[in-house]
């Protein structure tokens, strides 16, 4: 998943880059699962609760490959950013005048070789460990959910 900004040049920079995120962002998923993997893709966002907060609503972006080669490239091969930073790029193409990914969320270190690749900061990258902890950059957050995420953005 990443999430995108409107960048507004009437903004100090001084607005914290949480706070951006709850004012000015608009999420968008990108996932490397196949098109016929797209409403169970939107469901599992739609229900992903934590601490009464749910996921931004948004669109979501998954690959036209056929499911069993999703599969290979994502399970035996470990390469879903092979799909993702190609759609990351495009959508800044969208932008010529400024990079709209201001940071990410994901699950695997192919999700930070993803934004990375895009110059999304290692500060705005946060991955999700199967304990539910988040990882930001290169550290271990400790008690970083999503509500906080949003607390601080406040």
């Amino acid at each position: 998943f990443f999430f995108s900004s409107r960048r507004r040049h009437t903004r100090q920079r001084s607005v914290s880059w949480a706070r951006r995120c709850v004012q000015e962002t608009e999420f968008v998923y990108v996932s490397a699962r196949s098109l016929g993997q797209a409403q169970p893709t939107r469901l599992f966002i739609r229900n992903v609760v934590q601490n009464y907060s749910k996921l931004p609503l948004g669109p979501i972006f998954v690959s036209p490959d056929n499911f069993f080669s999703v599969l290979s490239r994502d399970v035996i091969y470990e390469k879903s950013h092979e799909f993702k930073i190609p759609v990351l790029k495009k959508i800044q193409l969208l932008f010529p005048l400024h990079n709209p990914l201001v940071g990410g969320f994901g699950n695997q270190i192919t999700d930070k070789i993803s934004y990375r690749a895009v110059k999304i900061p290692d500060s705005n990258i946060f991955l999700v460990n199967q304990k539910g902890q988040v990882e930001q950059g290169s550290k271990l957050e400790s008690g970083l959910t999503y509500k906080v995420l949003f607390e601080q953005a406040k």
